[in-house]
């Protein structure tokens, strides 16, 4: 986490974007879920896909390749919540054993439209 903190105070280049990203993901990983929103309405990390697909995003990507696919489904959440779907999707299959597959699951649940989704409460959906 203070890495993250870190990491976004000192970029100022297109590291900034992942970073804000990365620690978005661990403040909801840390059910600081408001916080994690806040962060990215604050710092605005602009379109997810364009912000890891540059060079400097790829180089940070590959210590842990599939958290990129957990960072690129938090920052399409609210501009493309399908696409969002499919990268947890993907996180999931990715590493089905992982310790934050419930994580992913959970979101990639919130995606969906009607009751299941955005209208239930975290807790009714593990």
């Amino acid at each position: 986490m203070a890495a993250f903190r870190e990491s976004l105070r000192q970029s100022h280049d297109d590291s900034e974007p992942v970073a804000a990203l990365g620690l978005a993901l661990a403040l909801d990983r840390r059910d600081e879920a408001e916080e994690a929103r806040a962060l990215l309405a604050d710092r605005d990390p602009g379109d997810a896909r364009a912000a890891l697909s540059t060079e400097t995003a790829k180089q940070l990507c590959t210590v842990a390749p599939n958290e990129c696919e957990a960072l690129l489904a938090l920052g399409l959440e609210t501009a493309d919540p399908v696409a969002a779907r499919a990268a947890w999707q993907a996180y999931v299959a990715a590493g089905p054993e992982g310790p934050w597959v419930s994580h992913a699951r959970a979101h990639a649940i919130a995606s969906l439209p009607g009751p299941v989704g955005r209208g239930t409460s975290r807790s009714q959906r593990r």
